[in-house]
């Protein structure tokens, strides 16, 4: 991977105090692909929720539409790069994913 990244481990993130854009890398481990309600009814969005690992632990990330398109033309046995912004919350970190990487746009 670039060395020029600025990469956040999964544990890491609950330290972050101010929105912080940054890299989670790892090995997503599970995807789970739902459909979105509106007062009862299904829209035509769709969202995941993706467990991410790294070497120091596990996040989970959600992701819209858009990002699962992208997200199905990687191979998920390569390590997948996000580009995300974190935002501190109350009791929480809101992970907003910019992009995701394949291993060709990170080398």
């Amino acid at each position: 991977m670039a060395k020029d990244l600025m990469y956040t481990s999964s544990v890491e993130i609950a330290n972050i105090k101010e929105v912080t854009k940054t890299f989670l890398a790892g090995e997503v481990v599970n995807v789970d692909v739902r459909s979105a309600k509106v007062d009862g009814k299904f829209i035509d969005k769709s969202f995941a929720i993706i467990t991410l690992e790294d070497s120091r632990g596990s996040i989970e990330i959600m992701i819209y539409s858009e990002h699962i398109k992208k997200l199905e033309l990687i191979n998920l046995e390569d390590k997948v790069v996000f580009e995300v912004e974190v935002i501190p919350k109350d009791d929480y970190h809101q992970i907003k994913v910019i992009n995701i990487l394949t291993q060709d746009e990170i080398n």
